[in-house]
């Protein structure tokens, strides 16, 4: 839950004021997919592999925020089912 909260905070917190913020889920082979596509600066595709380490910030990010569009990219991290 904490990282959906996170993933979503920072479509907030990046895309432009009154850009729309979509997000899609869905199940495929025992798995919870979630799709987040906002109008904020992104990231570059060689940054993908550090996005989940803790304090990591985006380049793009982190300096003056350019409005460029965004590719859309996937990414997906391993989680834990719920504990029951």
């Amino acid at each position: 839950m904490l990282a959906l909260t996170n993933i979503l905070g920072n479509a907030v917190k990046h895309a432009p004021d009154g850009s729309t913020i979509a997000i899609r889920g869905w199940e495929q082979d025992d798995k919870i997919h979630v799709a987040v596509r906002d109008q904020g600066p992104g990231f570059a595709p060689e940054e993908a592999d550090r996005l989940f380490e803790k304090y990591y910030r985006s380049v793009r990010s982190a300096t003056a925020r350019s409005r460029a569009a965004a590719s859309a990219s996937t990414l997906s991290r391993p989680c834990r089912a719920p504990r029951r």
